[in-house]
């Protein structure tokens, strides 16, 4: 969650939050909406209506200062996230990685370019997917050649 969405909650500040050892978090909860603000690398704003701080689990990080791996704590919400987040994140990763370059002033234009580039990241998902056993799967740039070959051939 962006700071600047967090004004009006009752949570401790990024800037203090910052002064504080790595794995300390700060929490609120309305009764509906918990919200927490880790110390990690950056500090990380997470909330949920579902989700709280319990269990308090642990890490390993890179300490520079110790100079060895160390365990920090990290809360539910935190590990939750982390082991779900991939799905959407994965996605526009692999969108933005070869998006059709294409400038219109009608917003309308872009609709379908972009549809495309959705079925052919989703396509070499699939395919990846079911080549996992073998290593007869295309990179995502070598399955995009060979579709683009495929319609340049029909």
């Amino acid at each position: 969650m962006r700071n600047s969405r967090t004004r009006k909650i009752l949570i401790m500040p990024v800037d203090e939050v910052k002064k504080k050892h790595r794995g300390f978090f700060d929490h609120v909860c309305n009764g509906t909406v918990y919200v927490c603000r880790w110390n990690d690398n950056a500090i990380v704003t997470l909330a949920s209506n579902h989700l709280t701080h319990h269990p308090i689990g642990s890490v390993q990080r890179y300490s520079q200062s110790q100079k060895k791996h160390v365990k920090i704590r990290m809360p539910e919400i935190v590990r939750r996230y982390n082991t779900s987040m991939g799905g959407v994140d994965i996605l526009d990763k692999l969108l933005s990685s070869y998006r059709p370059r294409l400038r219109s002033k009608k917003w309308w234009l872009n609709l379908f370019p972009n549809a495309l580039n959705l079925a052919v990241v989703a396509a070499w998902r699939l395919h990846r997917e079911l080549h996992q056993e073998s290593s007869t799967a295309l990179s995502h740039l070598d399955f995009r050649r060979d579709i683009t070959t495929h319609f340049l051939r029909a």
